[in-house]
């Protein structure tokens, strides 16, 4: 996950991609394009850690939760964090 990451209106800057805070799709390189996406998105998902269950709404917010799980160092996390793809923690 990329620490240079701003979010603007419910959508997020990933290097040069835009993602859609909902449903975590990229919408390119557009901000206005992701801006619309976001407004017409109806796909909510339930983000849930495999780590400790925890649910999230937001795909951003779910990343950094596991993110900060890899950074703490704990024998659980990196055990986990190892047999999974971070990029789907559908």
């Amino acid at each position: 996950m990329s620490t240079a990451s701003s979010s603007i209106s419910n959508v997020v800057q990933e290097n040069e991609d835009w993602f859609c805070t909902k449903c975590g799709e990229s919408q390119g390189t557009s901000q206005d394009a992701a801006r619309r996406h976001w407004e017409a998105c109806s796909t909510i998902r339930q983000w849930v850690c495999r780590i400790c269950q925890s649910s999230f709404s937001d795909y951003w917010a779910a990343e950094r939760h596991v993110y900060d799980h890899w950074r703490s160092g704990s024998q659980v996390a990196n055990t986990v964090l190892r047999s999974l793809d971070l990029n789907k923690m559908r």
